[in-house]
């Protein structure tokens, strides 16, 4: 179904704003990617809009929008040659996965191969923000600037209502080629090891002891800021030494 609003808030940094319309009590959350207008996908506050949506729990929004496009505009939808060439910088990373043809994998898969995306690393935690200004610790990433008519994200974060304030946060490489990282707060606590972890390259190209070296090194580095040694895997006939590592919330990485 298609509904007629607003745009509240739109944050051309991070990719994101909200919509507002009767049908849709306390905002629609909208990603660029579900943009439908001809030239760059981004919006304005204040912007009327057409759009479709769907109930989700979304960032702390009921509501997420399928697709939205300005009111006197007709939605265009790009040619798949042509779509996603607009990226907020925010979400740009430089991953390539590269594939050579493989028949036995198009024969199984039975349709071509798909094209590289982009992507960001979605984090469930407590304390978004302490997780978030960890990381940034770890990797050299930054904070995004806070959205238009703000000058910090505390101010930001006191318009919104007090159930979604400190439930998200973000770090991005200041370069714009490592994927962003995006912390949500959930009630619930880890309970098991991750089933996915980040491999921190601290060690590429070395060896034997020069490795070992720059493993302890930057793990020395990081025990102040919170982080939790977990166990050293010493390298054998295939692969390298690894120290396997914990963030202020547990979360399992290596260093790598």
């Amino acid at each position: 179904m298609t509904t007629f609003g607003h745009v509240r808030e739109w944050y051309d940094a991070e990719g994101w704003g909200v919509l507002d319309a009767e049908a849709t009590p306390g905002g629609c959350w909208v990603h660029y990617s579900s943009v439908l207008a001809a030239g760059r996908r981004s919006m304005r506050a204040g912007q009327a809009v057409s759009f479709t949506f769907e109930v989700a729990d979304q960032d702390g929004f009921r509501f997420r929008a399928i697709e939205a496009w300005p009111a006197d505009q007709a939605p265009v939808r790009a040619s798949p040659e042509v779509a996603g060439a607009e990226r907020s910088p925010a979400y740009r990373s430089a991953l390539t996965l590269a594939q050579g043809h493989d028949e036995a994998a198009h024969r199984r898969y039975r349709g071509p191969m798909a094209a590289a995306r982009e992507f960001q690393v979605t984090f469930d935690c407590a304390d978004p923000e302490r997780v978030a200004r960890f990381w940034c610790e770890v990797l050299g990433y930054v904070v995004p600037p806070p959205p238009p008519g703000f000058d910090s994200w505390e101010e930001f974060d006191r318009t919104l209502q007090p159930e979604q304030r400190g439930s998200a946060f973000a770090c991005v490489d200041p370069a714009g080629v490592g994927p962003r990282l995006y912390f949500q707060r959930v009630p619930e606590g880890k309970v098991v090891k991750n089933r996915l972890h980040l491999d921190v390259r601290v060690g590429t190209g070395l060896v034997g002891e020069e490795r070992l070296a720059a493993l302890e090194a930057e793990c020395a580095r990081l025990l102040p800021l919170g982080a939790t040694r977990v166990r050293l895997l010493e390298a054998d006939e295939e692969n390298e030494s690894c120290l396997v590592m914990q963030d202020v919330e547990g979360n399992e990485f290596c260093l790598d």
